[in-house]
């Protein structure tokens, strides 16, 4: 489970910000919390940033997405003259040339009985070509809580350095000697098979779970691909038809692909795979068409997916990914969970991370939201971080946990009347018509 995110010259962040997903000890809280007796916190399943718009706070959901494909694809995706790929804070001279740095603490096991917990910190700086530093730390704790250094790492003017603790076991120098200044030491050393590192890297690859939006042929086929040997598919029918959506069921069936068609679903997959930093195969000549069954007076007819509201489309996309990582207890990440549903059915997916009988495994949700009706219905203090830019344009984030708010304030109206900010600030927008 995520503990900590911290980030530092991305996008609107130039300052280092911090998402923490820990409980604070001064909120009661109902629902789903994982001790982490190591550093005597406990893992909390939600982190909901709210802002106003350019506010950044789907800068910090893509900072959490870009940590992940940073650690995916930097060893196997790129050549050695190929540059490291970044967006510093572009908004003054000094920051272009500054480094840009991810770091966060992790559990590895620990939620369920048969797996002993494990705690680690990793980190990592880079600019345009290079990585210039890099750290993996355990933590542990017998009589008090200790950190023992796995491996750091330096790079300057092309030249890397690795340093190695003795707990760190494996053909260390070797996994040095292959890792260029444009990959990161963990990516090169489990692409080349390292026992422990290779635990670590699947932390990220596997369990680090970004969902990116998509549009058209390639979502229909997407959904109706991956229902096919859906070990959760009843899970997905009863989910979609309480969502009160009108969808009763599913179809699947083979539809040949032109050759034109198959060239733009390559376009699109290959877009998609840079994204999340892995790589998608081209498509076959047959795809998947996925129609929904639909209660009508002649008892059930089904509509093509195409032929569904965008909400219900939305929902569809969602649906597989968010119960695959609620079964095996990820780390989801998605920008704007919200947009196209309606804030019942928002509201309802939150729950699904809160509540102790579905979440079972320590999944959790990383998301930016604009729909406030959740702070009333769904959201806890501690759930919630709020997005701000100062005049400068630098993007702040603050827990709703620093401000003064009894515990029965209504936080949805504290949040609309400006007493925590986040809130836009509207002028006239007809000023400018004027005359």
């Amino acid at each position: 489970m995520l503990l900590r995110f911290g980030v530092e010259n991305h996008l609107s962040i130039r300052d280092r910000q911090e998402l923490i997903l820990t409980a604070a000890k001064r909120v009661k809280r109902s629902g789903v919390v994982v001790p982490v007796p190591v550093v005597g916190e406990a893992a909390v399943p939600l982190a909901v940033v709210y802002g106003a718009n350019a506010s950044g706070k789907s800068n910090l959901v893509d900072a959490v997405q870009a940590m992940r494909r940073h650690v995916v694809a930097s060893h196997k995706s790129r050549d050695a003259t190929d540059p490291v790929p970044r967006v510093p804070f572009l908004l003054d001279q000094a920051s272009a040339g500054k480094p840009t740095r991810f770091d966060c603490l992790f559990t590895i096991n620990g939620h369920d009985a048969d797996a002993p917990q494990e705690v680690y910190e990793y980190g990592f700086g880079f600019n345009d070509t290079e990585y210039t530093d890099e750290w993996l730390h355990r933590i542990v704790r017998h009589k008090r809580q200790t950190t023992q250094m796995l491996f750091t790492r330096k790079t300057a003017s092309g030249e890397t350095r690795v340093a190695f603790g003795g707990r760190l076991r494996g053909e260390n120098r070797s996994m040095a000697a292959l890792t260029r200044a444009n990959s990161l030491f963990l990516s090169a050393a489990a692409q080349n098979n390292h026992p422990q590192l290779a635990a670590i890297h699947r932390q990220f690859a596997e369990h680090w779970q970004p969902l990116q939006p998509l549009s058209g042929q390639a979502v229909e086929t997407q959904i109706a691909t991956a229902l096919e040997g859906f070990a959760h598919r009843d899970a997905f029918v009863e989910l979609m038809r309480q969502a009160d959506v009108g969808v009763t069921g599913v179809e699947i069936s083979d539809v040949e692909l032109s050759e034109a068609g198959r060239e733009q679903v390559r376009k699109i997959s290959r877009i998609a795979g840079e994204l999340a930093g892995t790589s998608i195969e081209a498509p076959a000549r047959r795809f998947k068409r996925l129609r929904f069954l639909h209660a009508s007076t002649e008892g059930s007819c089904s509509l093509n997916y195409n032929f569904e509201s965008r909400g219900t489309q939305r929902l569809a996309g969602l649906a597989i990914p968010l119960l695959n990582a609620i079964s095996a207890g990820r780390l989801v990440v998605v920008d704007e969970l919200d947009s196209s549903l309606h804030h019942r059915l928002t509201t309802a997916l939150i729950r699904l991370f809160k509540s102790a009988a579905a979440n079972r495994h320590g999944a959790q949700l990383v998301t930016a939201v604009h729909d406030t009706g959740m702070l009333r219905d769904g959201l806890e203090l501690d759930d919630v971080w709020l997005a701000r830019k100062d005049g400068a344009g630098v993007s702040r984030f603050t827990p709703l946990t620093d401000y003064r708010i009894r515990s029965r304030e209504d936080l949805e109206q504290v949040y609309r009347d400006g007493r925590v900010g986040g809130a836009p600030v509207i002028g006239d927008l007809a000023a400018g018509l004027d005359g």
